[in-house]
């Protein structure tokens, strides 16, 4: 985890390995849920 955030932290253009695109791929949809209200969400259902 660490080497991922390492590689992250210089902020590549793109994405070598999966599991760094995954790590980035999860952890944007999460942000992207915690940030929106879960009114919100149970509209979209």
């Amino acid at each position: 985890m660490l080497k991922i955030k390492d590689e992250l932290a210089s902020r590549p253009r793109q994405l070598t390995d999966t599991s760094v695109w995954l790590f980035v791929a999860v952890n944007t949809a999460r942000a992207l849920i915690d940030s929106t209200r879960k009114a919100d969400l149970s509209k979209a259902v």
